[in-house]
């Protein structure tokens, strides 16, 4: 298979979608898998095994330039997969004509607003307030997830969010974040001999002749 990943951070940017999205690319391309990332970045990424294009995001052009990468690299894909960037993601997958699926992780719209300093409520109040940026921003998000072949939420919550914008159900799954594997432990009493010797380490013994 051959898979387009989309993501607005990459290493060594912190966040989620950073530690996702370069853990799904190597996890696809050990296993013979092509993969191609596009993202933003303020210098050149790191180099990888497999391809990562990116716009600099200081640039005036980033949105257009990000949009031509997807594009470019979906030509040659199977489908498009993006955990953030859904806009410029759905256009370059719709102009090379290629399925997208997305990992919908927040609404972009609100976590703007929120950055931005312009809203300060609830998520679920910021469905319905807002003036016409607001109004705009939710518009085109919505109108970019209809285009997504399948979406992907972590949580219920946020699948029920998302169904309010109009999205068809059956295009709308459940698929929680995977949890790191929890290393065996000694049993219960081992570990508490072990943490009362070390909170009460046996008192020195003094030598009386020196």
């Amino acid at each position: 298979m051959r898979v387009v990943i989309v993501s607005g951070i990459w290493p060594p940017d912190p966040g989620g979608p950073a530690s996702h999205a370069p853990a799904l690319a190597d996890f696809l391309a050990d296993r013979g898998h092509h993969v191609e990332v596009v993202t933003t970045a303020d210098s050149e990424p790191s180099a990888r095994s497999y391809p990562v294009w990116w716009a600099e995001r200081r640039s005036l052009f980033r949105h257009l330039r990000a949009t031509a990468l997807v594009r470019s690299a979906a030509q040659g894909s199977d489908v498009v997969y993006a955990t953030s960037m859904i806009r410029r993601a759905t256009a370059g997958a719709s102009a090379a004509r290629k399925p997208l699926v997305v990992k919908l992780v927040s609404d972009e719209a609100f976590e703007r607003a929120t950055r931005s300093g312009r809203y300060t409520g609830t998520l679920d109040e910021f469905q319905s307030t807002g003036g016409p940026r607001t109004r705009f921003l939710r518009s085109t998000r919505t109108a970019a997830l209809k285009r997504a072949r399948h979406i992907f939420c972590p949580s219920a919550y946020l699948r029920d969010v998302a169904l309010r914008w109009g999205l068809e159900p059956e295009r709308v799954s459940v698929l929680v974040n995977p949890a790191p594997s929890v290393p065996s432990l000694p049993p219960r009493e081992e570990l508490r001999r072990e943490l009362e010797h070390a909170a009460h380490p046996p008192a020195k013994e003094v030598d009386p002749h020196g």
